[in-house]
């Protein structure tokens, strides 16, 4: 999933998946979205439900990952932040 991008429902491109959090018990939680950045630059990250991205594959069995968000509101999202008792 990591490095996949993701579209809204409008098939506009609104982030690309940066990270995915597990659980403790190994489930997907969510995944962290870089989000309006431009080649790298200026990209904040979001945390987006895992429950929410919808999975298809496209003509070329290509993953194409959905959100029902636009780029505003993942851009007014607030930004993830990894605190310590997150990352243990």
């Amino acid at each position: 999933l990591i490095g996949t991008t993701v579209v809204n429902a409008a098939n506009e491109t609104v982030g690309d998946v940066n990270e995915v959090v597990l659980t403790k018990d190994g489930k997907v939680a969510a995944v962290i979205l870089g989000v309006g950045g431009f080649l790298g630059m200026g990209e904040r990250e979001v945390a987006v439900n895992f429950n929410s991205i919808r999975m298809n594959r496209d003509q070329s069995n290509n993953l194409v990952l959905t959100v029902n968000a636009t780029k505003e509101n993942l851009k007014d999202a607030p930004a993830w932040r990894w605190d310590e008792s997150q990352k243990k």
